[in-house]
């Protein structure tokens, strides 16, 4: 991921010289008629759209770097998106001043509220699954709070396990592609359906199996939460 992030920072740097030598390509521009093309003041927006897109290059680049040496790798992916969206929002909006073709009055409330939905629903969902869940112990149920969380019933878990290894998976319901964060319904090899909340691709890994034989696997962040969690269920399966 750390890699990944410093080549899409050196593509936004690259493209942003390439928007200002080829402003053509710019979406948007490159389908306008003639006529509202003399009306927009290109030279001023692709040198604009150049410092923008390496400006977030730059921060993307500097942000995966501390972001590694703090060992927060797990989150860059969430700065990512927020450089990403708050950069490209800003690159359109500010950019407005550069089209002087008149759209009337509706069009730019659309534009507007376009991108306000989108800053507020996107990474509030994403933010929602990068929120590791709380284990709450109520009697008989034990219960993993948050997005794609589920109840157990202390009496339907058949066994509990530390491991340090899971086979190879991949998403089928839910979210993934986030840094280390998967959650949700993942298919694996040997063990087929399984429920996933997992923070960290560092063992160990909690598997507790169902007595009809459903796994669910999780893990935290910190290997020290992981195995905190396994010691409570345990705890409370000898009762």
């Amino acid at each position: 991921m750390f890699i990944l992030n410093l080549f899409l920072g050196l593509f936004f740097i690259g493209m942003g010289f390439l928007v200002r030598v080829a402003p053509d390509l710019i979406s948007g521009y490159n389908t306008m008629s003639k006529e509202k093309k003399k009306n927009v003041d290109i030279d001023g927006f692709s040198a604009f759209m150049k410092k923008g897109m390496i400006t977030i290059g730059l921060i993307m680049i500097a942000s995966s770097v501390v972001f590694k040496i703090t060992h927060l790798e797990a989150y860059i992916s969430l700065v990512m998106l927020f450089v990403i969206l708050i950069g490209t929002m800003i690159i359109v909006l500010a950019g407005q001043k550069y089209d002087h073709n008149k759209y009337g009055r509706g069009r730019n409330i659309f534009v507007y509220l376009f991108f306000g939905i989108i800053f507020l629903f996107v990474p509030g969902m994403v933010m929602r699954s990068f929120i590791p869940p709380k284990t709450v112990i109520k009697e008989e149920i034990i219960q993993f709070t948050g997005s794609y969380g589920f109840k157990l019933n202390i009496s339907d878990i058949a066994s509990v396990d530390l491991v340090d290894t899971i086979p190879k998976h991949k998403r089928t319901n839910g979210v993934g592609g986030l840094g280390y964060i998967k959650k949700g319904h993942f298919k694996f090899e040997s063990w087929g359906a399984c429920r996933v909340l997992l923070h960290s691709n560092t063992p160990p890994f909690l598997i507790i199996t169902k007595n009809d034989g459903e796994k669910f696997i999780i893990n935290y962040y910190k290997p020290a939460e992981t195995e905190n969690t396994y010691k409570q269920i345990e705890l409370l399966k000898e009762k």
